[in-house]
């Protein structure tokens, strides 16, 4: 039984998502940092503030970075396989009808609302389509 990989291109993803998750991690110490150091009063609350709008992102920045390292799209004889994340879909052979680039297609996909380089996760409606659900 033959198997064929298709890694997804990384290298945009990972300099983007690392840059992100560099970017918020030192907002969110400096923040914290100035904090402590403030005195009770309005200042003290918008450093409090501006760290907990930093930090929020960074876990789903992580679990996305970690995922774009793990992602493949792999293709044998019985299903398509998707890997992402801690996520594996397996998709038999005979459930798919076709397979084409979006390219191809005579109008374009709309993209999910959470589409960075390297994570475009969601689900949106089409209307030839039906439901399509992105994992790319």
């Amino acid at each position: 039984m033959s198997l064929l990989s298709f890694p997804p291109e990384r290298q945009r993803g990972l300099a983007l998502q690392t840059s992100l998750l560099l970017a918020l991690s030192a907002i969110t110490a400096i923040a914290i940092w100035r904090a402590s150091i403030s005195a009770i009063g309005l200042t003290l609350a918008i450093y409090i503030i501006l760290a907990a709008l930093a930090f929020f992102p960074i876990p789903f920045l992580a679990y996305w970075l970690y995922a774009l390292t793990r992602a493949n799209y792999r293709l044998d004889r019985d299903q398509l396989v998707l890997s992402w994340g801690l996520r594996l879909e397996q998709i038999p052979i005979s459930d798919i009808e076709w397979v084409r680039p979006a390219s191809a297609m005579g109008r374009s996909l709309p993209l999910p609302l959470l589409a960075l380089p390297g994570s475009v996760l969601g689900i949106r409606r089409h209307a030839e389509l039906g439901t399509i659900e992105f994992l790319a």
